[in-house]
């Protein structure tokens, strides 16, 4: 329960933790294949052309291209859906989203 007690008109809460809450959906031709909700250290597709994935929730997760999230690194860290290349999914982690890199841009004096 998050209400701990109410004492004068005021609600005291219990600390909100900061947890992800969120999950991965592979689809092929509009149908669901299988859902991750946690980080997995080997994943083998195995279909040829590029996969559909679905992001949930508010975690961010990071696709690996080797297994035991090894190799080049693929951060996602908003919901929707998006074609990766199977070739670059053999493991997933869900990772802090703080964590994740930040890439700044910059040129003729500004930056963004």
């Amino acid at each position: 329960a998050l209400v701990m007690i109410t004492a004068g008109g005021f609600i005291v809460a219990q600390d909100r933790v900061d947890e992800c809450s969120g999950s991965i959906t592979f689809i092929k031709r509009g149908r669901q294949l299988f859902k991750i909700l946690s980080s997995i250290p080997i994943l083998t597709l195995s279909q040829k052309q590029p996969v559909l994935v679905r992001v949930e929730g508010n975690c961010c997760w990071t696709f690996h291209s080797r297994k035991k999230f090894k190799g080049f690194k693929t951060f996602v860290q908003s919901q929707g859906e998006l074609k990766l290349s199977r070739k670059l999914i053999r493991s997933i982690a869900s990772t802090d989203c703080s964590n994740l890199p930040q890439l700044y841009i910059a040129g003729g004096g500004w930056m963004v």
